[in-house]
């Protein structure tokens, strides 16, 4: 038996701490991190912990509460990319069956009717860690979504694209740089992009992103720009071969405007794609195929095993964007899955 609990603010340094010594915890997880919309999300979070001896966290759930016709559900996580539990190492499967067991009751007495989990993807584990979906099974879950993801494995080569090669010699003819810039540099096209094709903004907001890349060293933005006809190469027009360490890498010059930008997430062995965007001449001189080309040389440089791209499906991965699919695997992605499971507690 465990003894199963709400999370509190006076929890914070504990949970903080499992958060990096668990098995499949994430820096989202941290609740640094997570408390940055604690305004938008009812936090209902939870902590496992034994329940004999001294109390020890064994594992917790990042969860918010969200009130539906219905009545009340929790997800896990409603503001995250993904959520599930997070699982101390010494925890084996059977272990992490009772704890889900235990906590489908606990949530239910807590007049929660169903649990939404979204699964955190085996890329991100630090140890096998998907006890959680065979106890979700054996409790008669069932999946209600599936977003299909591209990823890149970066311990392999990747087959040669003729296409992707085309784009990227079209960009060094271009005088295309890759390197840093600032956050407010990259924020109004990423905007005017996602207005434009979606009709929504970013997710966070300008002030938002600021305030966790300064709490967070795993947030990186690099931007991509046409230098100057007079200007020197400051990295050989893409070669990313050349500048696969960021700390070399040109910062953007005042006078040049973005053609492209993208927002990196570090996490441990996986580099993944948060936001990309790039200007309408952007697409004329094949900047993002020259920004993520680097950032890939600079993931697999640091030692990452995975490069993510990120999803290429709408409506819940009812509708696949074929176009942008193939953009990806034009790197030598292949796909992954994004999973969300119900439970019902009734």
């Amino acid at each position: 038996m465990y003894r199963i609990r709400p999370y509190t603010a006076a929890d914070r340094p504990a949970w903080n701490d499992f958060i990096r010594r668990s098995r499949n915890g994430v820096f989202l997880f941290q609740r640094e991190y997570m408390d940055y919309h604690a305004d938008r999300f009812e936090d209902a979070s939870v902590i496992v912990e034994s329940a004999q001896g001294t109390p020890r966290i064994v594992a917790v759930l990042p969860a918010n509460r969200r009130h539906a016709p219905d009545g009340d559900h929790c997800v896990t996580h409603g503001g995250l990319t993904f959520g599930g539990l997070v699982m101390d190492e010494k925890l084996g499967g059977a272990q992490v069956l009772a704890v889900m067991e235990q906590l489908a009751a606990w949530l239910a007495g807590r007049n929660f009717v169903q649990l939404h989990y979204k699964a955190t993807p085996h890329l991100y584990h630090r140890l096998p860690s998907e006890d959680d979906l065979y106890a979700l099974h054996r409790l008669g879950a069932h999946t209600t979504q599936v977003l299909l993801s591209s990823t890149l494995d970066l311990q392999r080569q990747a087959p040669t694209s003729s296409q992707k090669n085309h784009a990227l010699n079209l960009a060094r003819r271009a005088g295309i740089d890759v390197g840093h810039c600032r956050w407010a540099d990259y924020w109004p096209l990423l905007n005017q992009t996602l207005q434009s094709r979606h009709g929504v903004g970013p997710v966070h907001t300008l002030a938002e992103i600021e305030r966790l890349a300064g709490a967070f060293t795993q947030l990186e933005v690099l931007g991509a720009w046409q230098r100057p006809s007079d200007g020197a190469p400051a990295n050989q027009g893409h070669d990313p071969h050349a500048t696969a360490d960021v700390a070399a890498l040109p910062v953007k010059p005042e006078s040049c405007s973005l053609h492209a930008g993208i927002v990196l997430y570090h996490y441990t062995g996986v580099t993944h794609t948060q936001y990309l965007a790039s200007a309408p001449e952007g697409f004329e001189t094949r900047a993002q195929h020259a920004i993520l080309e680097l950032a890939i040389e600079a993931a697999r440089a640091r030692g990452q095993r995975w490069f993510s791209f990120g999803t290429s499906t709408t409506d819940g991965g009812a509708v696949l964007n074929e176009g942008l699919l193939r953009h990806k695997e034009m790197f030598g992605a292949r796909s992954t899955i994004l999973q969300t499971l119900v439970l019902d507690l009734r």
